[in-house]
């Protein structure tokens, strides 16, 4: 399983989108926000829920949970 997780810092949020890839093939993904207070890390509750479902789609699709998981992380600050 792929994912990808990015930070952009708008007004007086932070919007992070996360995508995931949801079967083997890299061919199915699920994507989500979650929007937070700037200056925040990543609320551990939201991304608890959009890497469950994504894991959950993956099962789903494949019929067992992925070996592996390679995470691709932006949005690092100065």
């Amino acid at each position: 399983m792929l994912i990808g997780i990015d930070v952009c810092h708008a007004g007086s949020n932070s919007v992070v989108g996360v995508v995931f890839t949801t079967n083997m093939q890299f061919t199915s993904h699920y994507s989500d926000i979650i929007i937070q207070p700037k200056n925040v890390e990543i609320v551990k509750k939201d991304l608890d829920k959009c890497l469950g479902k994504a894991l959950n789609d993956f099962q789903m699709n494949c019929g067992s949970l992925p070996d592996k998981i390679v995470i691709f992380r932006d949005g690092l600050g100065e």
